[in-house]
């Protein structure tokens, strides 16, 4: 998967919004103001997910490529390496 491919995923949900509040490399993308994704377009592309703790304990248990989101409340966010576990977990 490519930034544009999680690009135009991340904004085919419905009410979806991004904007650049840390710095011009990471977007951040939002639903009625509230965080749930921040990515950039360096490589090797990764996405910080919010999500609820238990599944992201389960996520990481499960994927290799998911881990504890960098900087991020460790318990309710999950990072993941998008070329390790994309095509996993769409399976």
């Amino acid at each position: 998967m490519t930034f544009q491919q999680l690009n135009t995923y991340l904004l085919n949900k419905p009410h979806v919004t991004y904007d650049y509040p840390f710095d011009e490399k990471v977007r951040v993308y939002r639903i009625a103001e509230k965080m749930f994704a921040l990515t950039s377009e360096e490589t090797p592309l990764t996405v910080n997910l919010k999500c609820d703790p238990i599944y992201a304990l389960k996520l990481r248990s499960l994927y290799e490529g998911v881990i504890a989101g960098y900087h991020m409340n460790k318990k309710a966010k999950a990072l993941s390496k998008v070329g390790l576990t994309y095509g996993k977990m769409h399976q």
